[in-house]
């Protein structure tokens, strides 16, 4: 099921409307914004990314986008003990997929000039996959990479155009 946020007024047309695509379970599993306008500015943890899967979109967008899925370890400054594992499936400009390094990274795509679209999952993701979403370690993140939610996603994410 696709719906729209709660917060939000509901008009298709808002470009700001966050929309959550949500299992029969009722797990918001991804998330769905035409135009965000969210920063990263304050974030000072430090990420080990691991990427396991990077697809090209095939869809003609503004700017060509790709399919990424990654395990990360997130560290805050001096609580090294408390990291937390996750994963997370996004779409992306193909130049700033390849930039992500180990500071704080906004995931977005273009498919149009001047609009930021940022299609991410959520922690529920790994939840509806069986998993505590904070301790998603690489062998964890392989086994859900098997699942049938990892594969609708993807599929989902790869099927966006611009019309």
């Amino acid at each position: 099921m696709i719906r729209a946020d709660d917060d939000l007024s509901a008009d298709p047309k808002n470009p700001y409307l966050q929309w959550e695509i949500v299992t029969d379970r009722g797990f918001a599993i991804a998330t769905f914004e035409a135009n965000s306008a969210k920063d990263t500015d304050g974030d000072t943890d430090r990420y080990e990314r691991t990427k396991l899967e990077t697809r090209e979109v095939a869809a003609d967008l503004h700017t060509p986008a790709v399919f990424v899925a990654e395990q990360y370890v997130k560290t805050e400054p001096g609580n090294a003990a408390d990291a937390k594992k996750k994963i997370v499936l996004f779409l992306s400009t193909a130049d700033r997929a390849q930039q992500r390094g180990s500071g704080p990274e906004l995931s977005y795509f273009m498919p149009r000039a001047d609009f930021y679209s940022i299609f991410e999952s959520t922690e529920d993701f790994a939840q509806a996959a069986g998993f505590d979403d904070d301790s998603v370690d690489l062998a964890a993140a392989r086994e859900i990479m098997q699942s049938e939610a990892y594969w609708q996603l993807r599929e989902i994410m790869l099927s966006v155009t611009s019309r």
